[in-house]
């Protein structure tokens, strides 16, 4: 009876698992309403409640994140998973609230440091428990100490994520040369696209254009990349237009980068990003010569972002 208990659990896990796959599909192509039908067909799972909860805040419902995920912390009270997830929206809460933000940071906060309780060895908690500590003020949880201190035990799992907790660390803490020092020097003895991603990034404020162009073209996508190592990959696409804006140079190659990324890139689908990798390739088109395709695709960009509105009024004022 026993085993057969376990191959039921393992099959319900594994349909859920399924149907939330096909949720994601359906919310990429902007199929909410079947997004939300695969969710809630099993909604009676951890990983269901979860998807649900996240749901509805990117749909920017958030009460309706909080009792659904509040409810499914209640039912599942060992499970790691949902306790982070718990952190998450209530950290989306506490930087849209006024009056209760100090309230939800500390549920975030509780929600991100039970995960890590219940699965010490999972890198991807403690790393969002650091993220909270180095982002959340000081009265709200924050604390620069303790991110330190987790980020020590971070190393000993995952040697990539704890190089960009201490970058993050570096940077909130204002500690520049110690900084530069980590990325350059990790950047010398990796291939990891993460690290090559922030070396290359360094390298371009620091203006060491030449350095920084060899550094991101390095980073290549691999069969069987994980999740982050193809966001620094898309990542890597979308600064090199930059640095190509930046360093009056690299121009051809930039325009074959941000084409991949506007092609291929999930991060395409965030609406910010995807204006300023069109203002990039619509400036890059201008900087090769292609001027009337280039009007085209700057005076199709509507934003609501100033910085970007300034900038493209300047650019159309040049062509």
């Amino acid at each position: 009876m026993k085993y057969i208990a376990i191959i039921a659990f393992l099959l319900v896990a594994s349909e859920a698992i399924a149907d939330i796959q096909k949720g994601d599909q359906a919310y990429a192509q902007g199929d909410k309403v079947g997004a939300l039908a695969y969710y809630k067909a099993v909604e009676n799972t951890p990983k269901g409640i979860k998807a649900l909860a996240y749901f509805y805040m990117k749909e920017d419902e958030l009460d309706e994140a909080e009792d659904i995920i509040v409810e499914g912390v209640a039912r599942f009270s060992d499970n790691a998973e949902l306790h982070n997830a718990k952190g998450v929206v209530m950290s989306r809460q506490a930087m849209d609230a006024v009056f209760s933000a100090l309230s939800y940071a500390k549920k975030s906060k509780a929600g991100f440091a039970k995960a890590v309780e219940l699965a010490p060895n999972n890198p991807q908690y403690r790393m969002d428990l650091i993220q909270f500590y180095l982002q959340a003020p000081g009265f709200a949880g924050g604390d620069s100490e303790q991110a330190w201190k987790q980020i020590q035990v971070l190393q000993e799992l995952d040697r990539v994520m704890a190089f960009q907790a201490k970058v993050a660390y570096y940077q909130v803490t204002e500690q520049l040369e110690p900084l530069s020092q980590l990325v350059l020097h990790s950047a010398q003895n990796s291939s990891e696209p993460e690290v090559l991603l922030s070396a290359g990034i360094l390298l371009m404020n620091q203006q060491a254009y030449e350095r920084s162009f060899a550094t991101l073209s390095k980073i290549t996508l691999s069969d069987g990349a994980t999740e982050s190592q193809q966001d620094a990959y898309y990542g890597a696409q979308y600064q090199l237009a930059k640095l190509a804006m930046t360093a009056g140079q690299y121009y051809a190659e930039a325009l074959d980068s941000i084409k991949i990324f506007m092609h291929q890139a999930p991060q395409y689908r965030n609406p910010q990003f995807a204006q300023w990798a069109q203002y990039r390739y619509g400036t890059l088109l201008a900087l090769t010569g292609e001027i009337d395709e280039s009007r085209t695709v700057l005076n199709a960009i509507k934003t609501q972002d100033k910085q970007l509105f300034k900038e493209l009024q300047k650019t159309l004022r040049t062509l």
